[in-house]
């Protein structure tokens, strides 16, 4: 089973509530465009068994420095060791944090490092380099295949799932990585081979419901509970959507 845990869907009405209509940008999105049945065919020529689908304010990924600030910034602040239940999802390999772990572990106490070490982390980069560095440093257990879409196009959209067999992974770490620890993570573990995906009410699946930062999201959240009875009649087997904790994260989800 190959999952990928970091993907968009952005409904035209649901960008118009939250007064983002113009997004996502076509030139950071190329394959913004693509319907359902099209991601479902992108999706079916690549293997990829489900997409877990990020839900808040049109982007809730910040870019790699500020990830590496980000998931510092929540070990630092002792939420990972008081809530040890709660599980962070880090994009884009933490940013910088495989390179400057070792330096952090210096000059920092060693329940940072550790900390680091809770969280999970996508693999949209790209770089087999920058994969091995981060699964030396965190370990192949922590990372979890994404892509990113529709902030790519198609040949790296499959880009992004094929580098990942360049980074020196054994066979079960490999496994692992594409879809054996996400699957344990969501909660999707133990299905039958031919079992093809799942589409779960969040709060249904026992997660915490989503967090707003902001007033104006109620009716964006309620936008969003009718989207997701949509995808469940245009994609159902297919597509998981998850609560995004952005808002309570700085970002990450």
């Amino acid at each position: 089973m190959i999952i990928d845990v970091h993907a968009h869907y952005y409904p035209r009405r649901y960008l118009e509530l939250i007064g983002r209509p113009g997004l996502p940008p076509a030139a950071a999105a190329a394959l913004g465009g693509q319907d359902i049945s099209e991601r479902l065919a992108l999706l079916d020529q690549a293997d990829i068994d489900i997409q877990v689908l990020s839900v808040s304010q049109a982007q809730p990924y910040l870019p790699d420095p500020r990830a590496a600030a980000a998931a510092l910034r929540l070990v630092l602040s002792g939420v990972p060791a008081r809530f040890p239940r709660l599980k962070f999802i880090v994009p884009h390999l933490g940013g910088t944090l495989p390179f400057l772990l070792a330096r952090i572990s210096r000059k920092s106490a060693d329940e940072v490092s550790g900390g680091l070490r809770t969280m999970y982390y996508d693999t949209v980069h790209g770089s087999a380099e920058a994969l091995v560095s981060a699964s030396r440093v965190y370990g192949p257990g922590r990372l979890l295949f994404g892509t990113d879409y529709p902030y790519c196009d198609e040949p790296q959209f499959r880009h992004h799932l094929s580098y990942l067999s360049e980074a020196g992974l054994g066979t079960g770490e490999l496994d692992q990585v594409t879809g054996g620890t996400a699957a344990a993570l969501l909660r999707v573990a133990g299905l039958p081979a031919s079992w093809r995906g799942h589409v779960s009410h969040p709060v249904q699946s026992g997660w915490p419901k989503p967090v707003t930062a902001r007033a104006r999201n109620t009716t964006a959240k309620a936008q969003v509970m009718a989207m997701h009875a949509a995808l469940g009649k245009m994609a159902p087997n297919r597509v998981s959507l998850l609560p995004n904790f952005a808002a309570a994260a700085g970002g990450m989800c």
